[in-house]
């Protein structure tokens, strides 16, 4: 995938439209350079454009050159609890974008339940979501 393709996709997966990515990137940074970026006339950003572009996307350069690519892979040392994640995350970025938003949610809301008090994963008694559709009867239900 190349840079440009990294970088719509990421824009995609923010809901963030190419003019308001513009925008954001305010008066520091050349706003040629980054419809340059997008169209694939310009490969190799400075430094400081792909810093303030992925600021703005919410995404690491490296998450970034790694989806286009650029930067390889390197597995780090981790437990096993981390290696189960990261193949569980890895599974969901896998799906297609519909799937993933939903995932993203299921998530978000297992964070968010948890508060203030994060449990000790190993010891914690595991618990099962069910997704479901919301039902769409001829009843408005």
């Amino acid at each position: 995938m190349s840079l440009a393709d990294a970088i719509k996709q990421t824009m995609n997966a923010r809901d963030l439209p190419t003019a308001e990515v513009a925008r954001r990137l305010g008066e520091g940074y050349d706003r040629a350079t980054f419809y340059r970026l997008l169209n694939g006339a310009t490969t190799e950003p400075r430094l400081g454009t792909l810093v303030g572009l992925c600021e703005v996307l919410d995404v690491s350069p490296t998450e970034l050159l790694q989806l286009a690519g650029l930067w390889p892979h390197r597995d780090r040392l981790a437990d096993a609890l981390d290696l189960r994640l990261r193949s569980a995350f890895a599974q969901l970025q896998s799906l297609p974008n519909d799937e993933k938003r939903r995932a993203a949610k299921i998530v978000s809301c297992v964070v968010e339940s948890w508060g203030e008090q994060p449990e000790d994963a190993e010891s914690s008694t595991p618990v099962e979501f069910a997704v479901t559709e919301p039902a769409t009867g001829t009843d408005g239900r």
